[in-house]
């Protein structure tokens, strides 16, 4: 819907959104006092359905220049990871208030489970009336709204390689065979499709990860290292706070290093922060999951702002114009990741004895 909705116009679809999210959110505070598990599944369809990521991609996909792509997509990657961070802090302080309001003859509760729900429904609102009153739709291709400035773009260029970043320059030679013209041009289309194919694989690989040392820490922090709830809320938060350093890095760095390189080193420190999180003889000091969750995270930061960029700059326009742009693409990666890391993290608690067969279903 929103994929289709952006070929035309991004306030509307956002608007949408925001309204979506902002009904959900209500309709699961008012589930705990009519004591309805419909409207409690309802208010969770609807923050779902207005869960509008791909727009935010495609308007930085359409909208920003190439050479400032990666950067956007940090600081993209950066505000989600203090929506992450906030949360869990939020939640410290709402668990402790317990108080009614009488509205006639209701009365609504507000505790620890729906305040969560009424907090978030005024932020919407917020939101939703400032993108109503500021947000201004935008006009011009990126690429033509600002020229790029060679004294900041050194070493830009590595970058225009990068996974197949540039198909190879056709000769205008009338000599030359067409057959090799034909060669070439299937050979540019190929590293297209692989260069497409990488950055949707790094994207669902990176959301499986990252969502499985999520969803790992409600076992492991209660199971190995006596945590309760409000511990791993703030475990989880200064984990994502230290990730803004990792963005504004990124941005930083990405008119100098490649695109493919980033990636590589990123893969690499996901890799060593994976087997630093590691059981060894069934042991795991919080020293060892803090510094293997903390390299996993940067990882996966630096994974999705690049892979992010190198897909939008490699998407055909006859795609990134239509509906299968790289909005679309990247977000239905992020969360297949997401629901393939849920699973095989409940799977393993399952079959491991860390989870109950309540817990599991």
């Amino acid at each position: 819907l929103y994929s289709v909705w952006t070929n035309k116009v991004f306030k509307p679809p956002l608007l949408f959104a925001a309204g979506c999210c902002f009904v959900g959110n209500v309709c699961y505070s008012l589930s705990f006092d009519s004591q309805s598990l419909t409207l409690l599944l309802l208010g969770r369809l609807l923050n779902g359905f207005g869960a509008a990521r791909g727009i935010g991609r495609r308007y930085i996909a359409d909208f920003v220049p190439k050479h400032h792509r990666t950067g956007a997509s940090a600081a993209f990657v950066a505000s989600s990871t203090i929506g992450m961070a906030l949360g869990p802090i939020l939640a410290a302080p709402l668990s402790g208030v317990r108080t009614t309001i009488g509205i006639g003859n209701a009365v609504l509760h507000l505790n620890e489970i729906t305040l969560g729900g009424w907090v978030m429904a005024l932020v919407w609102f917020l939101y939703a009336a400032t993108t109503l009153f500021f947000f201004q739709e935008p006009t011009k291709a990126g690429d033509e709204l600002a020229p790029p400035d060679p004294a900041r773009l050194p070493r830009r260029s590595l970058n225009e390689g990068d996974l197949g970043e540039s198909a190879p320059a056709e000769s205008n030679d009338l000599a030359t065979p067409l057959l090799a013209k034909k060669a070439t041009k299937r050979k540019s289309r190929f590293r297209t499709v692989a260069a497409i194919g990488v950055c949707f694989l790094t994207l669902f690989v990176l959301k499986f990860v990252q969502q499985g040392f999520i969803t790992s820490v409600a076992n492991v922090g209660p199971g190995l290292f006596g945590w309760g709830a409000d511990r791993s809320g703030v475990f989880l938060s200064s984990v994502n706070l230290s990730m803004l350093p990792v963005n504004f890095a990124v941005a930083s760095l990405s008119y100098y290093i490649s695109d493919r390189g980033m990636l590589l080193s990123a893969d690499i420190l996901g890799s060593v922060g994976c087997a630093v999180m590691l059981a060894i003889k069934g042991s795991l000091s919080v020293l060892r999951f803090t510094a293997g969750g903390v390299c996993v995270l940067a990882a996966t930061v630096v994974m999705e702002a690049v892979s992010m960029s190198l897909m939008s700059k490699k998407l055909p326009k006859k795609y990134a114009a239509g509906t299968f742009n790289m909005g679309f693409l990247a977000t239905e990666a992020g969360t297949l990741g997401r629901f393939a890391g849920n699973v095989a993290s409940t799977m393993v608690g399952h079959l491991t004895g860390v989870a109950t067969l309540p817990e599991v279903v």
